[in-house]
């Protein structure tokens, strides 16, 4: 069960909570990997999906993931059949019945997907509305340079409009926003700074925390690594990941 602080947003995996103290209101959380495709996708889905099923409103602005292919890994980690079965649609008669009740539940979830490419100030706007109608706890974007550039010709200076807007907002709105990023080569050795955050070494200004998830080579152990927390511990928490259900737990 999460239970929130004031003012903080709790992620659902208990020792990632108890080292940042949650993710605060009115900050940004950068999240990055030490390479393409290490899964940043699936982890802030389980987040997300953590809490919805907790009663928090959630939205998600996905650049990396298509709605189908985000409904395939939610109900692979709430019903429990395997990905591989899923594709094949070589189902048992008890996994139809459970994936069956996992989209049934997801109908009454407040979780909404946006998958189209839009530029920031679309996004806040979406954001302001659903905080209106029916209230709003944590905003994901996946990824920042997945967005609609507003400056053109500067890719640097577009991306810092970017973090800086996503900031604004997260103030404005009173709601975290946890914002996934791509890196440089230079992550590619397991060894994380805020300098490869890709196109701008300004990126982990901008945010409050930055996250980076390492995988150990062959294994299905990983790593999240805090490397910026403001006003707060750094450190690791070690995850398990079941890949045939996209699901991480902790070590």
């Amino acid at each position: 069960m999460i239970c929130d602080k004031e003012n903080v947003v709790l992620t659902g995996f208990r020792n990632l909570d108890a080292l940042t103290g949650g993710m605060r209101r009115k900050e940004m959380i950068v999240f990055a990997g030490n390479y393409p495709g290490i899964g940043k996708s699936t982890f802030t889905l389980n987040i997300a999906i953590s809490l919805a099923y907790a009663g928090k409103s959630i939205v998600l602005f996905s650049g990396e993931l298509k709605k189908n292919k985000i409904s395939e890994r939610l109900l692979c980690m709430r019903s429990g059949i395997d990905s591989k079965m899923f594709r094949d649609l070589s189902f048992m008669p008890s996994d139809i019945n459970n994936m069956k009740n996992s989209a049934n539940e997801f109908k009454n979830l407040n979780f909404l997907v946006h998958d189209d490419e839009i530029r920031i100030e679309t996004v806040k706007s979406k954001c302001a509305e659903i905080k209106r109608e029916k209230g709003l706890d944590l905003v994901i974007i996946d990824n920042l340079h997945s967005l609609k550039l507003g400056i053109e010709g500067n890719q640097t200076a577009a991306i810092e409009d970017i973090c800086s807007k996503a900031r604004a907002m997260a103030v404005e709105l009173d709601v975290p926003a946890l914002c996934t990023s791509k890196v440089t080569r230079k992550a590619y050795n397991n060894n994380p700074k805020l300098d490869h955050l890709r196109d701008s070494n300004r990126i982990g200004d901008y945010a409050a925390q930055v996250w980076f998830l390492i995988w150990k080579e062959k294994s299905e152990e990983a790593e999240l690594r805090i490397i910026k927390n403001t006003g707060g511990k750094t450190g690791s928490v070690r995850f398990h990941f079941t890949g045939e259900r996209f699901f991480f737990s902790e070590v």
